[in-house]
């Protein structure tokens, strides 16, 4: 089921975490992290917005960038469908999450996946 409507526009930072049905595991080995890494990269580039910090979990990740277009659902969209597919796996939306969009709840967020082991 897609996320409510989320305001989007220029300069606007987002907090993103992200997990699968049934909280299976993302990334096996190192080159499911790599790849996941540059499918972000390629969305950064396609997408323009500015990455300020991000943490993958064997189980889910985090995400927290600055938008310089109003696009937060083409540069989710991007990432998680490019590693779908590179994942090959049967079900076409694997993530879940939930979106921050105040700065306070950034911050508490941020300081939250600072803690979480990794």
């Amino acid at each position: 089921m897609a996320s409510p409507y989320r305001l989007q526009g220029e300069g606007y930072f987002y907090y993103i975490r992200s997990r699968p049905d049934g909280r299976k595991r993302i990334y096996i080995s190192r080159y499911d992290y790599e790849k996941f890494l540059e499918y972000i990269m390629q969305a950064k580039e396609k997408y323009k917005f500015h990455l300020y910090t991000y943490a993958l979990m064997s189980s889910h990740y985090h995400l927290l960038f600055e938008t310089i277009r109003p696009n937060l659902s083409k540069v989710m969209y991007y990432i998680n469908r490019a590693y779908t597919v590179f994942a090959e796996k049967e079900s076409g939306n694997i993530f879940t999450g939930k979106r921050a969009n105040n700065a306070d709840r950034i911050i508490w967020v941020n300081k939250f996946r600072d803690r979480e082991e990794v």
